[in-house]
């Protein structure tokens, strides 16, 4: 059966306009504003008086979405199953599916909306507004909906199919595109490649470009930099929306990818001074707080979130980033864990959960957080490579190898994660093997991340490492003075210049080197190549 959607009123065709309205069309019209003025007992009222004298199944949907409007979800269920619309009208069944989501019946929800699209083999019309008007098509609407029952039954791969039909059915359907990037459910190829073939001609006409280009700010960059640059220049200049909050979203979203974390903040006070509570820009603007070791400002802000976004799983994020920055890891796991309770697909929680048992060496731990971050958020490749780095903790370089090349195949253009490989082949006395990963990291760097990221120490370190191992002294010393441009203080590459001075028998200059070097890391053990200490693209250091 093919189900026709219930008409809307059209203004243009107003009939009280035209002098000639029936009680019930003056009826609706009050109806109708109420609805716009968000007057939900008086919207009821009068939607139950022109259903009370006409039945119609229009009119049964109105006072529904009246019911629904006013959260009276089981009674408006009840109003669509007894006047037995369901089998009449697919946007009453929409709405149907609606009320049970919201009642987190998420079962019924599918029973209702259909546990697969009913219109895919069928030639299912969508009314076109008589006022020439805009519409995004029910069908996709119901797509996205299904979706969101799936993605709640932790039925992920299901829920990922229903969005991405519901964008291939209507591009405009902005809602789908967001829930895939929101809970990061695509790897970076299969997300540039889905989001670039969508139909924008066919659904957006003389839109398609502006369109592509909002899309666009939206995705991964570690591959496609250059491309959203150009978009992110379309949507400022040729379209005008250099003020819109998502289009400056996306500037954040690059300054935090190049690590230049003062500039993403101010973008962020930017952003946060439209909108004090975009809920987009927190966790960036979390993350860089904790990258700068900004306490007091972690501090306001989470307190701030807490007094106004209480029942928001982002608002125990920023407690629990305040607690990690601080170094009270007990607590800040109790607060990443309150957050990925109220939206488990919430990849930054379930990272720095992760990262609060890995800072107190609690290895098995924060790989079980990391491993049911890569199930629920199937998009990210940066819990594998954590679970790489872990598994290298415990000398257990077969499993570092496996989860440092399943992060690899979902994403080959992240410095750190080729820092992650120059370790591992290091600790493997694989120096050649190392320096290729190092020197690929490097390439990527240069390309990528501002002067002031914190990989570059990290890099020169390890790259004087690997060279003194390869027994290349001269360029080992030029990458360690180059680690100490960046911090003079690193013991790292003070140790190693240390030794290279002392197998060259110069040993007043490898003492001095020598006594630079802290009595801690004396004790701690052998010289090491080091992982990278970036929140969201590496765990933090451990004291």
């Amino acid at each position: 059966m093919i189900f026709n959607e219930p008409s809307t009123i059209s203004i243009n065709n107003n009939p009280l306009l035209q002098g000639d309205a029936t009680r019930e069309d003056r009826l609706r019209m009050l109806r109708h504003d109420a609805l716009q003025q968000h007057l939900g007992r008086a919207a009821i009222f009068f939607a139950e008086k022109v259903m009370a004298m006409t039945g119609d199944t229009n009119d049964v949907y109105f006072l529904a979405q009246a019911y629904y409007e006013s959260h009276l979800y089981e009674q408006a269920l009840d109003l669509l199953n007894k006047k037995q619309t369901l089998n009449k009208s697919v946007q009453c069944r929409y709405l149907a599916g609606l009320c049970a989501i919201a009642l987190e019946h998420w079962q019924d929800a599918l029973d209702y909306l259909g546990h697969d699209n009913p219109f895919v083999e069928q030639d299912f019309h969508h009314h076109d507004t008589l006022d020439g008007s805009v519409k995004i098509k029910l069908e996709a609407i119901m797509c996205y909906a299904r979706g969101n029952a799936f993605l709640h039954l932790n039925q992920t791969e299901r829920a990922k199919d229903c969005f991405k039909e519901a964008l291939n059915v209507d591009v405009k359907c902005y809602d789908a595109l967001e829930a895939l990037v929101r809970h990061n459910m695509l790897e970076e190829k299969t997300e540039w490649e889905f989001i670039m073939t969508l139909p924008y001609e066919e659904h957006c006409q003389s839109d398609s470009d502006l369109f592509r280009s909002l899309y666009m700010l939206q995705l991964k960059r570690y591959s496609h930099s250059k491309d959203i640059m150009i978009a992110q220049h379309n949507a400022e200049n040729d379209y005008r929306l250099a003020n819109s909050l998502d289009v400056m979203q996306s500037t954040a979203e690059t300054l935090l990818a190049e690590s230049k974390y003062e500039e993403c903040i101010d973008v962020c006070k930017k952003i946060r001074s439209s909108d004090g509570l975009y809920r987009r820009c927190l966790p960036i603007y979390l993350a860089c707080l904790y990258e700068l070791r900004r306490k007091s400002e972690l501090y306001e802000l989470a307190q701030e979130l807490v007094d106004r976004l209480n029942n928001e799983a982002v608002t125990w994020y920023a407690v629990g980033m305040y607690y990690l920055c601080v170094k009270r890891y007990a607590e800040a796991r109790q607060y990443f864990s309150q957050s990925t309770s109220m939206d488990q697909h919430f990849e930054a929680s379930w990272l720095g959960f992760g990262h609060a048992f890995a800072a107190e060496h609690d290895h098995e731990q924060a790989i079980n957080a990391y491993l049911e971050c890569t199930k629920l958020v199937p998009g990210s490749h940066l819990p594998y490579m954590y679970i790489g780095i872990q598994y290298m903790k415990q000398n257990n370089m077969d499993s570092a190898l496996e989860y440092l090349d399943k992060s690899l195949s979902q994403c080959d253009n992240d410095p750190f994660l080729y820092n992650e490989f120059g370790v591992y082949y290091y600790n493997c006395a694989k120096y050649d093997l190392s320096l290729e990963s190092l020197q690929k990291s490097l390439r990527l760097a240069k390309q990528g991340q501002a002067p002031s990221s914190l990989i570059w120490e990290k890099l020169w370190e390890n790259l004087g490492h690997t060279y003194r191992k390869l027994q290349d002294y001269g360029r080992a010393i030029q990458c360690f003075k180059l680690a100490l441009t960046r911090d003079p203080q690193s013991t790292n590459a003070h140790a190693g210049l240390g030794i290279i001075y002392h197998i060259h028998q110069k040993y007043s200059k490898a003492i001095v080197q020598y006594n630079l070097v802290s009595p801690r890391f004396l004790t701690g053990g052998s010289v090491r190549v080091r992982s990278s200490p970036i929140f969201l693209l590496g765990p933090p250091e451990c004291t």
